[in-house]
């Protein structure tokens, strides 16, 4: 097997000028030797597939080498048996298992990207999760769906993990999308219960209603200008979700045809109060939405919307899913997850020394906002970054008064935590 690797990492080089993650522009010109001997290399790819297929590996979609690498690793870092596993087949999608596709979206955040996937099945394709509805996100769509020559028609249902915009947003155009077809069929759009109902009352906003946000943050001492900034940047993100998708339940505990798989559904509670996960325990594979991210944390906080203590909610679920039997779980951003409970144990870790800043910073009397500025760089963060940092604070301290670590003390206009 090493031996295919360097002959494959060879052949990217010499095709097409790309080291497998070095920019084309600073590799080699393929020489006039190299041309003269591409029947050769054709002949040595063949055998490489075929053995990657005894072996059940992804096929690369690919088929002209001079045109393309045959294997890339991509933006996603994998190691050991996983590595050989992923297969780039277009600028933004990845093959990552038998008829399991990743597609990265961009974003207009410093998060410069989300991952939706594409699931094949003998009845269709799944789409799961959808990105923000701008024209990047949308050209991202349409790139994958010519990559893997998928037509409105293809399209069998789109399941969404949560309602946070970077998922959610271009559920209802995908679902007209698939409308377009013309069949009279519409894809299904379906969500957690608790998750749909959250999108209507965030997303679903009417115009002369005022935010919600802005009373929100002043009741906890954000100051009024950075407040209404934040607040402004929650209606433009209102507007990346239209049009609005007609949604179908799912309910926790479901076991639910994605492709040709049989995925359980499981409720994640505190990144989203409804986050569903999907696991397929034949493949032990979870599609596992940002309740896990491989290379940063992900974000729990407390929102006027969400239910009490996110961050307990998100800790004991931790421990629950430390349970499962995980071989690879696919994220909603960035890099795919080999070592399940490690991550598990690592995301636990970094709770633990956030609650002890926390409970530092808030000393002998702090406010939410007060504590959010002694603990975060407010100097190096967006107005967008601020708004989650505020919100995962508050989850932390009323973990911290969950605990009787921490008092609230809500006499005054702005609630004050106090170490007990």
């Amino acid at each position: 097997m090493k031996r295919c690797h360097n002959v494959l990492r060879m052949i990217g080089m010499c095709t097409t000028g790309h080291w497998f993650g070095i920019q084309r522009e600073k590799a080699a010109k393929p020489s006039d030797n190299t041309t003269r001997a591409l029947p050769k290399i054709r002949n040595t790819v063949a055998a490489i597939l075929r053995h990657f297929q005894q072996l059940n590996y992804a096929k690369p979609v690919c088929a002209r080498v001079q045109q393309r690498a045959v294997v890339y690793y991509g933006h996603y870092p994998v190691a050991g048996r996983e590595r050989e596993r992923v297969v780039q087949v277009a600028e933004n999608v990845y093959q990552v298992a038998p008829d399991v596709y990743c597609v990265r979206l961009a974003l207009p955040f410093a998060l410069s990207s989300v991952n939706g996937y594409l699931l094949r099945g003998d009845a269709g394709w799944t789409i799961l999760d959808t990105g923000l509805h701008w024209p990047e996100g949308a050209a991202g769509w349409h790139a994958a769906f010519a990559a893997l020559n998928i037509r409105p028609a293809n399209i069998q249902q789109i399941v969404l993990t949560h309602f946070h915009p970077d998922h959610y947003g271009m559920a209802g155009w995908l679902q007209q999308w698939g409308q377009s077809a013309g069949t009279g069929y519409t894809p299904p759009v379906r969500m957690a219960p608790r998750e749909a109902e959250l999108a209507r009352m965030v997303w679903d906003l009417p115009e002369d209603q005022p935010e919600p946000m802005t009373a929100f943050f002043l009741a906890w001492g954000v100051p009024e200008d950075l407040t209404l900034e934040m607040s402004r940047g929650v209606a433009h993100l209102r507007r990346m979700t239209q049009p609005h998708p007609t949604l179908t339940h799912l309910e926790p505990g479901t076991t639910l045809p994605i492709g040709n798989r049989q995925f359980l559904a499981i409720q994640t509670p505190g990144h989203s109060d409804g986050h569903l996960a999907f696991y397929d325990a034949e493949d032990r594979l979870l599609l596992c939405g940002d309740h896990l991210l491989m290379k940063i944390t992900p974000h729990v906080g407390t929102w006027p919307e969400s239910e009490p203590d996110p961050l307990g909610r998100y800790l004991a679920s931790l421990r629950q899913l430390a349970r499962l039997d995980v071989r690879l779980a696919l994220p909603g951003h960035g890099a795919f997850i080999l070592d399940w409970r490690g991550r598990l144990a690592e995301l636990e870790a970094h709770h633990a020394v956030r609650l002890a800043h926390m409970l530092k910073a808030a000393g002998s009397g702090a406010t939410a906002f007060e504590v959010c500025a002694r603990v975060f760089d407010f100097s190096r963060l967006t107005p967008h970054e601020i708004r989650f940092a505020i919100a995962e604070t508050i989850s932390h301290l009323e973990l911290l008064v969950y605990r009787e670590q921490l008092q609230r003390d809500s006499s005054g206009l702005t609630p004050r935590y106090v170490t007990v």
